[in-house]
C-alpha cells in the first residue's frame, strides 16, 4: 500500500459516515422542505429584520442542539456503544435506587412511546411536504397532492418485506446528491442577497423574540421542526459510531441544511411572494420536476430510516419484556439487523395513512411533529444529567454549568410546541400515552402470571423427587424452556403430574436478559447440574440480541457431555391460556383484558427461541389472573 492510500481505518470511517447521511440525517436533511415555510406562516411578516431573526433562530438551534448538545455531550453517553431512550434509561438506573430509579425507568418508557409517535408522523409530514411541490410546478394539479403522497407512502411500506439491505446501500450516495443540491440552490440566493449572513449573529434571533413576543411561542414551535430527527443521532450511534456521525454532520449535512435555510430567507427578501413555498421556489423553472423527484426520494429515505429505527426499538422493547413478542422475519442470511416485522409495519402504515387523510397538509401536521421531538429532547437531557452526576462523578457546579442552559432551551422549546397541543400535538401525546399503557400493562401482566404459576411451583432442588418412580422413561433428551432458574418449569410440572412419563435426560433452559446491548459470547451460557440425569443452563442476552437457543447452546451442550446436539433434542414449551377473573388483584380488569389479548396474539415461544421445527411439544394449563 502506498503512502497516499487511505488506511483501512479511515476508509471504514468514511463509509460509515456515508451511510450515516441517509440513516441518521435523513429527517433533519429534509426539514428545509417545510420548516422555514411553517415559520413564515405564523404571520410574522417578511421584512428584513423578521427574516434574518427567523434564520438566526434556525441556525443557532442547529448549532446548539445538534452540534453542541447531542454531538459533544449526549453522544458521550453510551451503553456499551449503544444509544437511545432505552439504553440511556438503563445506564441512568444503575446508580439509582428506590423511587428515583423507577422514575428513570418511566422516563425511558415515555421516550420509547414518543419515538414511536415520531416514527408515525415523520413519513406523513415528510412525504406530504415533498408532494406539495406539485402545487408549485403545476398549480392546477393541487388535488393530486394527497393521492401522490398516499402512493409514495404505500410503496414505502410495501418494500419493507424485502428488507432494506440493498436499498440502504444507495441511501448515502443519494443523500449526498440531496445535500449538495439544496446547498447549491441556497448558495445561489445567498450570493444575490448576502445580507442574510447576519443571521449568524445570535443577537438577531434574541432581538426578534423581544420585538415579537406575541409570535414567540408560535415561531419557536416552527424552529423545532429544523431539528426533528435529532434523537436519531443518538439512537443510531451503535450502528455507525460517534466519529462517523460527527464527520457526516460537519462536512456534508450541516453545511447543506444551513445553506438551504439561508437561501430560502434570501429568496423571501428579494421576492416575498415566494414565501408560499420557499423551498420549491429556490430552483429555476427547468429544475422543478427533477427537484420534486429528488425531494420525494429524500423523504422516502428519511421515512425509511425512521421505520428501521422503529423496528430496532421494537426488538429492544421485546428483549426487555416491555411489549409482547412479535413475529420477526429475517430478510438477510448474513446481516442480523436486517429484519421485517409484519404487524408493527402495517399498524404503522394504517396510522400514517390516517394522519395524511386527517391533516391533509404538512403545515397542519407541524404541531404534532414538534411535541414528540421536544419531549424526547427534554427526557434525554434529564437522563444524561443523571449519568453525568452519578456515573461520571461530575460535581454539582459542573453539572449546573453544563446542563442548566440546555434544560432551559429544552423547556422553552417544549413550552412553545405545547401551545399546539389542541392543533395536532395531542397526536404525539396520545400515541405516547397509549404505548406507555401497553408497556406497563404487559410488564404487570407478566409479573402477575409468574406469581400465579410460582404459587404452584416447587424449588428446583425438589425436581429429582418429583420424577415418579414407576414412570415410563422415553429414550433421548427433552429440553424444557423455563421462566426461572429457581423453580421447576411449569410445563415440566404439568408433564410429570399428568403424563407420568419423562425422558432419559432432562435439560432445563432459562433465558435471562441484561440491561446492556450485547453479552460476551464466552459468558452467554452458565451450566448447573441438578442431578445425574438433569442439566440446567442459564442463557444471557443483551437487549440488541435475538435468541437462537439451539445454536447458542451447542458449545456448552458438548462441554457438559450431553450426547448429540441441541438441534436433535425434543423441546417442551409452556403455552398457557389466560382466564380473566373479576378479582381486582394485581391490576384493574380492563388491563387484564388488554394483557390477555396481547398474550394471545404474541409470537409463539418456539418461533421466538428459534427451536427446530417438528421437534417442539406445547404444554400448558389455564392460568387465572
Amino acid at each position: 500500500m502506498s503512502a497516499t492510500d487511505p488506511s483501512p481505518g479511515r476508509l471504514r470511517t468514511s463509509l460509515l459516515a456515508l451511510g450515516a447521511l441517509g440513516v441518521v440525517f435523513g429527517d433533519i436533511g429534509t426539514s428545509p422542505l417545510y420548516a422555514f415555510q411553517a415559520a413564515i406562516a405564523t404571520g410574522v411578516g417578511t421584512g428584513r429584520d423578521e427574516v434574518i431573526g427567523l434564520l438566526s433562530l434556525f441556525l443557532w438551534a442547529l448549532i446548539i442542539v445538534v452540534s453542541i448538545k447531542y454531538l459533544m455531550l449526549v453522544m458521550r453517553v453510551s451503553n456499551r456503544g449503544e444509544g437511545g431512550a432505552l439504553a440511556l434509561s438503563a445506564l441512568a438506573r444503575r446508580k439509582l435506587t428506590g423511587r428515583t430509579q423507577r422514575w428513570a425507568f418511566l422516563a425511558g418508557l415515555v421516550g420509547v412511546g414518543l419515538f414511536y409517535a415520531d416514527g408515525a408522523i415523520t413519513p406523513a409530514v415528510s412525504v406530504l411536504s415533498a408532494a406539495e411541490g406539485v402545487e408549485v410546478s403545476f398549480p392546477s394539479a393541487a388535488e393530486a397532492v394527497l393521492p401522490i403522497a398516499l402512493v409514495v407512502i404505500t410503496l414505502l411500506f410495501v418494500v419493507q418485506r424485502f428488507g432494506t439491505g440493498k436499498v440502504g446501500a444507495i441511501f448515502g450516495p443519494l443523500m449526498i446528491v440531496w445535500f449538495v443540491t439544496i446547498g447549491v440552490l441556497g448558495l445561489r440566493e445567498v450570493i444575490v442577497e448576502p445580507a442574510v449572513l447576519a443571521a449568524f449573529n445570535p443577537i438577531a434571533g434574541l432581538a426578534f423574540i423581544g420585538q415579537h413576543p406575541g409570535h414567540a411561542l408560535a415561531v419557536l414551535g416552527a424552529v423545532v421542526l429544523c431539528i426533528t430527527g435529532v434523537e436519531t443521532l443518538y439512537a443510531d450511534m451503535g450502528h455507525f459510531g460517534r466519529t462517523p456521525i460527527i464527520m457526516a454532520w460537519l462536512l456534508v449535512a450541516m453545511p447543506g441544511v444551513m445553506l438551504a435555510y439561508l437561501g430560502q430567507g434570501a429568496l423571501v427578501l428579494t421576492d416575498p411572494t415566494a414565501a408560499s413555498n420557499p423551498f420549491f421556489n429556490l430552483g429555476p423553472g427547468e429544475m422543478a420536476i427533477p427537484l420534486l423527484i429528488l425531494a420525494t426520494v429524500a423523504t422516502f429515505i428519511a421515512s425509511q430510516a425512521v421505520i428501521s429505527g422503529v423496528f430496532s426499538m421494537t426488538r429492544q422493547a421485546i428483549q426487555l419484556d416491555l411489549i409482547p413478542r412479535e413475529r420477526v422475519v429475517h430478510t438477510s442470511e448474513s446481516v442480523e439487523g436486517q429484519i421485517y416485522m409484519p404487524f408493527p409495519t402495517w399498524t404503522l402504515y394504517a396510522f400514517v395513512v390516517i394522519l395524511v387523510l386527517t391533516f391533509g397538509t404538512s403545515s397542519a401536521l407541524a404541531g404534532a411533529y414538534g411535541f414528540a421531538v421536544t419531549a424526547t429532547m427534554l427526557i434525554t437531557t434529564v437522563l444524561t444529567l443523571i449519568v453525568a452526576r452519578n456515573a461520571w462523578g461530575w460535581s454539582p457546579v459542573a453539572v449546573t454549568l453544563a446542563f442548566a442552559p440546555l434544560l432551559l432551551i429544552d423547556i422553552v422549546l417544549f413550552a412553545a410546541v405545547s401551545e399546539k397541543l389542541p392543533h395536532g400535538g395531542w397526536v404525539s401525546l396520545a400515541v405516547a400515552l397509549a404505548l406507555l399503557a401497553i408497556m406497563i400493562t404487559w410488564r404487570r401482566g407478566r409479573v402477575l402470571v409468574r406469581r400465579r404459576i410460582a404459587g404452584d411451583s416447587r424449588p428446583i432442588e425438589d425436581l429429582p423427587a418429583m420424577i415418579p418412580a414407576g414412570g415410563t422413561r422415553i429414550p433421548g433428551i427433552a429440553v424444557f424452556m423455563a421462566a426461572s432458574t429457581k423453580v421447576v418449569p411449569h410445563a415440566l410440572a404439568v408433564h410429570l403430574r399428568h403424563n407420568k412419563l419423562f425422558h432419559e435426560r432432562l435439560v432445563l433452559v432459562t433465558l435471562l436478559y441484561r440491561d446492556t446491548p450485547h453479552v460476551d459470547p464466552a459468558a452467554r451460557v452458565l451450566t448447573r447440574r441438578v442431578a445425574d440425569d438433569i442439566q440446567a443452563f442459564e442463557m444471557w442476552y443483551g437487549f440488541m440480541e435475538r435468541p437462537d437457543v439451539p445454536n447458542d447452546l451447542a458449545e456448552a451442550w458438548a462441554m457438559v457431555g450431553l450426547p448429540g446436539t441441541p438441534r436433535e433434542a425434543m423441546y417442551v414449551v409452556s403455552d398457557d391460556a389466560l382466564v380473566v377473573t373479576k378479582m381486582r388483584v394485581g391490576m384493574p380488569r380492563w388491563q387484564k383484558r388488554l394483557f390477555a389479548v396481547m398474550h394471545r396474539n404474541s409470537e409463539r415461544s418456539a418461533d421466538y427461541f428459534r427451536l427446530p421445527a417438528g421437534q417442539v411439544i406445547h404444554l400448558g394449563t389455564e392460568v387465572e389472573i
